[in-house]
């Protein structure tokens, strides 16, 4: 107990710039996002609410000086709504899958839509991406593949030496990037993209940049810290170290480079927005269109009595899992658990649903095909995943897609994705795991949504681009 409020204690010391560091109140101006009068020259709306049912809420300095750059930038470069020269920034980029990989995809497909492209990834994705650019005709794409050490290079995309691997990526893209600035109308980072992560973008002068969508990590709940294990303890408190202290620069570097953000959270919108920081809202999931028949996918209730409750994640604390077995607990008999994924916890899980006497009411089934977990959410009462920090967690937009209700935390991120569905957020107290229980019980099916669809990208990169090209053309007014 000595060693976990000595970790409490140091983590409120860290807490530096507490004025970015947490969210805008939800009544505040910052978090409504009316500063300014909108995006200048996009025809976007203004003055919008951050709660509006579109997520694409903006915010700007209101700045209108008539001037434009030498890239022809601003109001008359979108009225014209010309073919722009696009840097696209993925370091991860892959067709046909999902999370970051399946966003940057799915930005960068967006893009090609009406602009001319060079993308920047790694090589794994180079022949992936030329492939799936040709099977669907489109030519519009340059493909340049930036290399890392082979040594790290085996770690992209994975914790620890993955990070490594990115910030070592990133160099080399600020290099390239640096000598062809001046070839390009408009530049965009898309992945990797978390608030306290600068990336290389932001530090090219003479370039208008858009970043994001943005993802935020939310300060640890020690309320939940009984539903963790030790080793989620250590993970949490040394996050919370780095991610604080991050989260400052990259705020610095943000300002300075005078680029527009997407966050991918209302909460990570405002802590930018509050910085005066041309911002939208818009989470990055990108899934591929319902099905034609997705109105009749979910099939009857079998009269067994049955109940069930799916759980699809990595195995980490963080994730809530040990929540799920603890809600379990509250619930009846005929209530069982799959847990979908794999993770350093499966063994912990284990050990904890014996515990708790839960027996084979919970399963831990591994990483299973796409078709399989697709089914199961088909046929399942509710999704369950009271995740503690997770800004854009692809399984609940799965969930909301073929109408099976969500139950999670209220806690920035899965909320937003379950807007207009009959989910539940609850709240993240101390007595979490008989709220999620309460709310399992009270959920009911939803028509199946096409909201986090991926072809929306493309008519927001447009929005995105304006914006950029007019914050640019702004402050070399004022320079």
């Amino acid at each position: 107990m000595i060693i976990i409020k000595g970790l409490h204690t140091l983590t409120k010391l860290l807490k530096v710039n507490r004025t970015f560091l947490r969210a805008a109140p939800t009544d505040s101006p910052a978090s409504r996002f009316q500063r300014g009068d909108g995006i200048v020259g996009c025809g976007a709306e203004t003055g919008a609410n951050v709660g509006s049912s579109s997520h694409r809420d903006v915010v700007n300095d209101g700045r209108d000086d008539g001037r434009l750059g030498e890239r022809d930038l601003g109001g008359a470069a979108c009225e014209s709504q010309r073919s722009l020269r696009v840097l696209v920034s993925a370091y991860v980029c892959g067709p046909h899958e999902g999370s970051e990989p399946g966003a940057g995809w799915a930005l960068l497909r967006a893009a090609a839509v009406r602009h001319r492209v060079t993308v920047l990834t790694v090589p794994r994705y180079a022949g992936p991406i030329m492939e799936a650019l040709a099977e669907e005709g489109i030519t519009t794409v340059r493909v340049v593949p930036i290399a890392t050490p082979a040594w790290l290079s085996r770690f992209t995309g994975k914790q620890g030496l993955g990070h490594a691997d990115y910030f070592f990526w990133q160099w080399r893209a600020w290099r390239v990037t640096s000598h062809l600035a001046a070839d390009f109308d408009v530049a965009h980072h898309v992945t990797y993209s978390s608030d306290w992560t600068p990336v290389a973008l932001h530090f090219v002068p003479g370039l208008p940049v858009v970043w994001g969508p943005v993802g935020g990590t939310a300060p640890f709940l020690w309320r939940l810290l009984p539903f963790m294990s030790f080793r989620g303890l250590v993970f949490e408190a040394v996050r919370t170290f780095l991610t604080n202290s991050s989260r400052v620069l990259t705020a610095a570097a943000v300002r300075r480079s005078g680029c527009v953000v997407v966050g991918a959270s209302r909460e990570v919108a405002a802590r930018f927005s509050g910085l005066g920081v041309p911002t939208f809202v818009e989470p990055a999931c990108a899934l591929p269109p319902a099905p034609a028949d997705s109105e009749g996918a979910r099939p009857a209730r079998t009269p067994d009595g049955v109940r069930r409750a799916v759980f699809v994640g990595r195995l980490r604390s963080w994730k809530g899992p040990y929540l799920a077995l603890h809600a379990m607990t509250y619930l009846p008999g005929n209530w069982q658990l799959d847990l979908y994924g794999t993770g350093p916890e499966a063994a912990g899980l284990r050990r904890r649903a014996a515990r708790l006497g839960l027996g084979d009411r919970v399963r831990l089934l591994g990483q299973r095909p796409r078709e399989e977990v697709f089914s199961a959410l088909l046929n399942a009462d509710v999704f369950l995943l009271p995740t503690l920090h997770d800004t854009a967690a692809y399984s609940v937009a799965e969930a909301v897609r073929v109408g099976c209700p969500v139950v999670c935390l209220d806690v920035p991120g899965p909320p937003g994705l379950i807007e207009g569905t009959t989910g539940i957020a609850v709240p993240a107290s101390a007595d979490a795991p008989r709220r999620l229980a309460e709310a399992m019980t009270r959920v009911t099916p939803h028509p199946p949504s096409d909201r986090w669809n991926a072809d929306r990208f493309t008519g927001l990169v447009d929005e995105w681009y304006c914006a950029a090209m007019s914050q640019f053309s702004g402050s070399a007014g004022s320079a």
